[in-house]
């Protein structure tokens, strides 16, 4: 047995991701409908929440095998891509048409990102650190929400609700930066070190 460890070292940069990624997660819920209503979009947005869920639960059953056969990070980047651009298409003003394409969008980027990730981890961590890399992942997706709700309410409310959804892509852009370098770093590493 290992000495208990608050963090799962080969976790740490799968996390970093995921806190970034993650920071305009909370935005969806907490300021969307607020961001409609100031724009005059009257009605409930319940719809946008059915379609997203819908896009997640038909994402993760069509996709699954999907990074089996591509690679893990040939499905990350285009999911993270794919929650970038809604996020930039939630800051433009609300209509219909947008709201439907950013929940489709995110949906979609949300069903390949984290179960992906998960796989990424299980691939490249022994199976005596599984279960803390796993909860070193699960407590980034929280720290971001929680850190995500913080910087986007105040951009809110400081500067705009546009301005919250570009500070989410912002977050989203800079997740996906660093798991590209990181991926980029891990590949030149394997490449000098046979067997790592």
């Amino acid at each position: 047995p290992q000495g208990f460890r608050w963090l799962s070292r080969r976790a740490l940069p799968a996390a970093a991701t995921v806190v970034w990624v993650n920071i305009g997660y909370s935005s969806i819920y907490a300021f969307l409908p607020l961001y409609a209503l100031a724009a005059g979009l009257e009605g409930s947005l319940g719809w946008f929440y059915v379609l997203f869920a819908i896009c997640i639960i038909t994402g993760r059953l069509t996709l699954r095998r999907l990074s089996d056969r591509i690679g893990r990070a040939r499905v990350i980047v285009p999911a993270v891509a794919l929650t970038t651009l809604s996020y930039l298409v939630l800051a433009q003003p609300p209509r219909v048409p947008t709201l439907a394409a950013a929940a489709i969008m995110l949906g979609a980027g949300v069903a390949m990102f984290y179960p992906t990730l998960l796989a990424l981890l299980v691939d490249r961590t022994p199976e005596a650190e599984r279960g803390s890399a796993m909860g070193t992942l699960s407590g980034a997706f929280d720290l971001g929400s929680v850190l995500g709700s913080l910087l986007v309410g105040f951009t809110v409310e400081r500067v705009s609700f546009a301005a919250g959804f570009h500070t989410a892509a912002a977050g989203a852009l800079v997740g996906l930066t660093l798991f590209v370098a990181t991926e980029r770093r891990a590949a030149v590493l394997r490449r000098s070190t046979p067997g790592v």
